[in-house]
């Protein structure tokens, strides 16, 4: 049964507690002390729950098709470089390897490996897919075992000269990075 009195006593003391908590909040000589900012951090992260930004969702879709439209392009671009005669899955070189050190590969040392996790990388931008982060991460780890492995067998194959392209090419994959 519904009771005004109960009702308005709840309202009531609700209100009267607000003052109190306003109170508290405004008291100056606590400020600092009590964890504003997890509270700060509370109500921001509820905000971005309850209004995602939609925008920087776009942005970073875009963002990722650019990246994986860029990948593609090393790709291919890497493949072309090398040729028939270089071009091989195998981190070993084949035995018609010609040091290859212009275009793509007088930035980085494997371009088309770079293109292979920014074309990962984009795909999961544009996807926001966990397991196509887990898989992009995975392939980011078995091509850094395959750089390792390459940059060994291209240096037996080409000496000094795949030396120099070293020293000269600092960067195995990501410019000033990696």
């Amino acid at each position: 049964r519904f009771s005004f009195s109960t009702h308005s006593t709840h309202f009531l003391f609700l209100f009267l507690l607000q003052f109190d908590m306003l109170k508290d909040i405004a008291d100056p000589a606590a400020f600092g002390r009590r964890g504003e900012w997890l509270v700060f951090l509370q109500f921001t992260a509820l905000f971005f729950v309850l209004f995602p930004p939609h925008a920087v969702s776009v942005a970073v879709q875009l963002a990722g098709l650019a990246a994986a439209a860029g990948g593609l392009v090393l790709v291919v671009g890497g493949a072309t470089a090398l040729g028939p005669r270089s071009l091989s899955p195998f981190p070993t070189p084949r035995f018609t390897n010609v040091l290859t050190t212009s275009g793509a590969y007088g930035v980085v040392r494997h371009p088309m490996y770079a293109g292979l996790l920014a074309l990962a990388a984009g795909l999961t931008a544009v996807s926001v897919n966990p397991g196509r982060l887990l898989a992009t991460a995975c392939l980011a780890l078995v091509l850094r075992e395959k750089v390792r492995v390459e940059e060994g067998a291209l240096g037996a194959v080409h000496g000094a000269a795949y030396e120099a392209y070293r020293e000269r090419v600092k960067s195995a994959l990501i410019p000033y990075v990696w």
